[in-house]
């Protein structure tokens, strides 16, 4: 299994903003390498950013919530439920 997490990065304004298409395009070179390399069947992106990111670039991938913001009992069931 590979666990992702959207990408952020700093602006020179000190905020955290997306990454923009082309940076994200750089780094999926990296992950098709990786997913076949380690045979990985299952993508989890956790939140919504996280599974709109990998959809942008092309990865199926698994949606469970993000913990916080409450949703701590809704994450752990997802992991349950994702990673058997």
């Amino acid at each position: 299994m590979l666990f992702l997490s959207i990408l952020f990065r700093e602006t020179t304004l000190r905020r955290t903003e997306l990454l923009q298409f082309r940076e994200l395009k750089v780094g999926s070179v990296f992950l098709d390498g990786l997913i076949p390399l380690f045979d990985i069947k299952t993508i989890i992106a956790v939140g919504n950013n996280a599974e709109n990111t990998l959809n942008r670039i092309g990865i199926n991938c698994y949606k469970i919530r993000h913990p916080s913001h409450g949703g701590k009992q809704d994450f752990i069931q997802g992991m349950k439920t994702n990673c058997v």
